[in-house]
């Protein structure tokens, strides 16, 4: 008797665990869609070669046509100066 018991509540288990595990499985995908779609508008971070400036130029060209709603910041400098511009950007709303 108690085998039968414990057959059933494993079973019972594993059915249950199959209903909970699909459901699972569709949020992951609707979410995995999302934020795919949010994602593909942002562009990667981008380190351009220095020394070659005709390369640096036509890597900014080619990003700005890609890129249109998105503003381009161009940095050379310290760290400290960098923090500093990006607090200013954020209180200005430049």
């Amino acid at each position: 008797m108690k085998d039968v018991i414990v057959i059933i509540a494993v079973t019972a288990v594993i059915v249950f665990g199959f209903f909970i595990m699909k459901r699972l499985d569709a949020f992951l995908e609707a979410n995995e869609e999302a934020t795919k779609k949010e994602y593909k508008n942002t562009p990667d971070v981008q380190f351009l070669d220095t020394d070659d400036y005709e390369k640096v130029i036509s890597d900014i060209e080619k990003f700005k046509t890609t890129h249109e709603d998105i503003k381009l910041i161009i940095y050379d400098g310290k760290n400290d100066d960098l923090t500093d511009m990006i607090k200013l950007y954020n209180h200005t709303g430049m």
